[in-house]
């Protein structure tokens, strides 16, 4: 079998996998952001989260959410609506933010969510 074609097999197995998180030692990890106060990995993607960012609102949670292939995350809103869930529950509100082309740094394939204190967000949305 040849190499690509292993990959492809080990990454439809890994898609099968349980999808359960696990913490991160920040004391032991390695390349951890210096503003993570959390972390999480499991089979598929790497949270570091800040607990305590600074917006323009006030202070929120600030999750970053990448993949282990550093490729882009197929069906990115259910699979961040999932981490999401599973990080922060169900019942807790958080927005992606998409910034105006002059504000854009997309050199990597990372997303962000944030949570605002209290559910409550920043700008009325309905």
């Amino acid at each position: 079998m040849s190499v690509g074609k292993r990959k492809k097999e080990a990454l439809k197995a890994l898609k099968k996998m349980p999808v359960k998180f696990t913490t991160v030692d920040l004391e032991t990890a390695r390349e951890v952001p210096k503003w993570c106060t959390r972390a999480f990995f499991n089979n598929r993607y790497f949270v570091t989260i800040d607990d305590n960012a600074k917006t323009t609102k006030g202070t929120a949670t600030k999750a970053m959410i990448q993949n282990h292939f550093n490729t882009p995350i197929v069906n990115h809103w259910k699979e961040i609506y999932k981490i999401k869930n599973e990080l922060f529950g169900e019942n807790t509100t958080a927005v992606e933010y998409h910034p105006k082309k002059t504000d854009l740094i997309d050199d990597k394939n990372i997303y962000w969510i944030w949570i605002f204190n209290n559910d409550e967000l920043p700008i009325p949305i309905f």
